[in-house]
């Protein structure tokens, strides 16, 4: 199983999140694990268990990481903003 929490990027995440939509809405799966003639009736049951279980874990490391994000954008805008502003050029000067 991926570990999410090693997971840095944000589009990573997205593309986890689309391919596991698909499994979902795709209405062939459920037909190819039918003609699968090595697998169970269950196979499919389980593993859309397992998806949607994953599924949580990567909406909620996505917002985690959203946060995280946007976080530290606000600080290195607030650090940007102070070095571009007249005073504290004015205290470097000195």
């Amino acid at each position: 199983m991926v570990d999410l929490n090693k997971i840095r990027s944000l589009r990573t995440l997205e593309e986890i999140r689309k391919d596991l939509n698909d499994f979902l809405s795709n209405p062939m799966v459920p037909e190819i694990y039918k003609e699968d003639p090595e697998g169970e009736d269950d196979d499919y049951d389980a593993d859309k268990e397992q998806v949607i279980e994953l599924l949580e874990k990567v909406e909620h490391r996505i917002k985690s990481l959203g946060k995280f994000v946007a976080r530290q954008n606000s600080v290195k805008t607030k650090n940007q903003k102070r070095e571009q502003s007249p005073s504290s050029s004015l205290q470097k000067e000195v």
